[in-house]
């Protein structure tokens, strides 16, 4: 019932220490996996440079990023964060990158009585 899974660590980072840096490599086998598994979230050292390997390593499939370190330690975090939309925008043609990326959640909001 999970609605996305973090998959990693994809590089070094520095908000957790890792002893294992598992690499796109493990986005790649979690990508293919059949049956299909919840949405991936590539986590761990992720930054404008090194996107394009995951990118790559998906292979088509669509995945979500976690980016604290590389948007929290930016002279432009807006920049950063432009840059790495754009880079995922370009693997899905019908996304607009002015528009807010859609939530992956399947879960409906509570209510209290």
């Amino acid at each position: 019932g999970a609605d996305y899974c973090g998959v990693g660590a994809m590089f070094p980072t520095t908000t957790k220490q890792k002893s294992t840096i598992a690499g796109p490599a493990l986005l790649a086998q979690y990508c293919a996996h059949g049956p299909a598994l919840p949405p991936a979230l590539a986590i761990g050292g992720v930054t404008c440079d090194n996107i394009e390997e995951l990118i790559e390593a998906a292979n088509g499939a669509r995945f979500g990023v976690a980016v604290s370190s590389a948007i929290c330690s930016a002279r432009n975090p807006e920049a950063v964060a432009r840059s790495i939309r754009q880079q995922l925008d370009t693997t899905d043609p019908n996304t607009d990158p002015e528009q807010p990326c859609q939530s992956i959640s399947t879960r409906q909001p509570s209510t209290t009585v």
